[in-house]
């Protein structure tokens, strides 16, 4: 239930265009990809945001996989993406650093928001449009989070690296361009 408030607090936040934290994330020595990010509508509309949002069905445990978190947090136990409705991956240090990646497939009902975002392009504060993820997201900036529309649904990447470190925009971008290849 928390995991469903959290999420639902994050949409609503998307969807009012409220900025989320403006601490800077320092750095981890994962690889960094450059991205696309824009906020002038039409620049690089991929998708159909107008249309009504699907629930994905593929395991979020195999659009990032163990060892790619573990690269990141460190020793992570097994996780299982049916655990949880709708599905999440979410993988947890082992160490106790609080290391956190969670892979989420988003109910329809919230991920209209984001296709709300998107089709009407309401970015601000640390919330950014990327077209270069998936079909169109949102990076909310220093936060470790992306969200992102594939084949019709939504999926969040969003971690930490411990307690008091998010994973680094570049890092959390790259996780979600790897899941949103994976999920096609």
């Amino acid at each position: 239930m928390r995991t469903r408030t959290a999420l639902t607090c994050a949409l609503i936040l998307t969807a009012s265009a409220c900025g989320g934290g403006s601490e800077k994330a320092p750095s981890t020595n994962a690889a960094s990809s450059e991205t696309t990010e824009t906020s002038a509508k039409g620049t690089a509309d991929t998708g159909n945001f107008t249309a009504e949002p699907v629930q994905l069905t593929v395991d979020p445990c195999l659009l990032v996989t163990k060892a790619e978190a573990e690269a990141l947090i460190g020793p992570v136990g097994d996780a299982d993406g049916s655990t949880f409705d709708p599905p999440k991956c979410i993988y947890v240090s082992s160490e106790g650093t609080g290391g956190q990646l969670a892979i989420s497939l988003t109910e329809p009902s919230f991920c209209k928001f984001l296709f709300t975002t998107l089709d009407q392009d309401m970015f601000g504060g640390d919330q950014v449009r990327v077209d270069d993820v998936g079909d169109g997201g949102m990076l909310v900036k220093g936060n470790g989070d992306v969200q992102f529309v594939v084949g019709g649904g939504c999926i969040e990447v969003a971690g930490t690296i411990d307690h008091n470190t998010k994973i680094d925009d570049p890092t959390i971008l790259q996780l979600a361009k790897t899941a949103a290849e994976r999920a096609v």
